[in-house]
């Protein structure tokens, strides 16, 4: 449900900068879209969605997990077909590197609209670290450019379902750090985005 929901998502937002790129230029399309899946681990979406002909797709994740999901992907046969118009792989760590640099020089263009896609990591930071990145995204994202992520409350703690998931997430020392009880004020008031939707989970939107 969570990949489907950050799928439409990438694909709604692609479609309105075409609108609103083509509304403000005579009808021309957008000279570059860009959508930036961070810590994206094995997720294959530069191959699978149905992006626009001129979407670069940019990846970023730590050096040994890029590796890795290079290696698998030369298994395959036949090779997947990419269906953007280039992926570009940035190995870096997402807290500890420069990540913003290996971006723009692999055609990163910051004064364009961004889709961010940020996909089960922000839970396990602790907030100062979830709040420092955030601000990093911020620093490069253009007017237009929107994030999609997931996030739990602290109502998590406790519910039934989850008492054994995050048992032995603790053990493997992957527990979840950061809860998010009232999404406007973390997201405006600290995080310092100007519009927040959220959807919770059995909602007709989510």
């Amino acid at each position: 449900v969570r990949t489907r929901f950050i799928d439409d998502h990438v694909d709604r937002s692609l479609r309105n900068q075409v609108l609103l790129a083509q509304r403000g230029s005579g009808g021309q399309p957008p000279r570059q879209l860009q959508v930036v899946d961070i810590a994206c681990g094995f997720e294959g979406r530069a191959f699978r969605l149905n992006f626009p002909s001129n979407t670069l797709f940019f990846e970023v994740d730590r050096a040994e997990v890029m590796a890795l999901k290079t290696n698998r992907l030369a298994q395959v046969s036949p090779p997947p077909s990419l269906t953007c118009a280039k992926r570009v792989c940035i190995p870096a760590d997402i807290i500890l590197d420069d990540w913003e640099t290996g971006l723009v020089a692999n055609g990163f263009d910051a004064s364009l609209p961004t889709v961010w896609i940020c996909e089960g990591i922000l839970t396990y930071l602790p907030e100062p670290v979830a709040l420092a990145f955030l601000a990093r995204v911020r620093a490069i994202s253009a007017p237009g450019s929107t994030l999609v992520c997931d996030v739990v409350n602290k109502a998590i703690r406790n519910a039934a379902p989850m008492k054994k998931r995050m048992e032995l997430l603790s053990k493997d020392g992957a527990q979840y750090n950061l809860f998010i009880s009232d999404p406007v004020a973390f997201w405006k008031g600290k995080a310092g985005f100007s519009d927040v939707s959220y959807h919770l989970p059995g909602e007709s939107t989510a």
